[in-house]
Formats: C-alpha cells, structure tokens, sequence
C-alpha cells in the first residue's frame, strides 16, 4: 500500500469533477469522494501501477484491473467508480499536462543556465 498520506486531497487541486466525485491532480491523479471519505489513487508512472482505494474503514484495496475494482467497490463498499473511459482521459490529460509542465521547466532552466552573452 501506498503511504495513507499519499490519499490526503488536500496535496493536490481540483481540476474535474464527476457526480460526488472531484478529480484531483497532484504527482498523480485522485478520485475523491468528500461526502463518504473515500479515495480512490490511479495508476502513474511516479507512484505506483495500480489502483488504490482507500475508504473511511482504512481498508485499502490494491488492484490492476478496473473492472474488477468496480465490481469489489461496489459488492463490498456500496460505491459507485466513474467508467473506464471517463478514467482514461482523465489519465491522458494528466500526462499531457505534466509533459507539457516539464518541458517548460526545462525550458526555463536552459534559459536561466545560458552565460549572459548568449542571451
């Protein structure tokens, strides 16, 4: 199991949000569910390849395929996950954007690394 800190939502921002769930983005991406205090961590290359949802109980659930993560959320918890596609273009984005965040980042650092004179 991922660190519980690492399900903390007030490390990351919302940036999406999907009935009562908001999308929260941070290193990786968080479902989080405010009214019931659940949340659920999706796979990144920065943390972890697998999904971790961690309800109010502290019983953490650790798993690589969604379809049966929503079947056991929703047998054992009584919660209802987003679809899949829903998932993978939140995930997308997160990609997109965090290249896109690094690239300028090192963009920045070049600028700031090049002697005056070439400026």
């Amino acid at each position: 199991m991922r660190n519980a800190r690492a399900h903390d939502p007030n490390g990351r921002r919302v940036v999406h949000r999907h009935g009562s769930w908001e999308v929260r983005a941070g290193v990786d991406l968080q479902l989080w569910d405010p009214e019931r205090e659940v949340s659920l961590l999706l796979p990144s290359p920065y943390v972890a390849e697998f999904f971790e949802l961690l309800t109010p109980t502290g019983w953490p659930l650790e798993i690589h395929d969604y379809g049966v993560l929503v079947h056991l959320a929703e047998s054992r918890f009584q919660i209802t996950l987003p679809p899949w596609a829903h998932l993978r273009a939140w995930l997308r984005w997160h990609i997109r954007t965090a290249r896109i965040s690094c690239e300028r980042a090192e963009l920045a650092s070049v600028h700031l690394l090049q002697p005056s004179a070439l400026r």
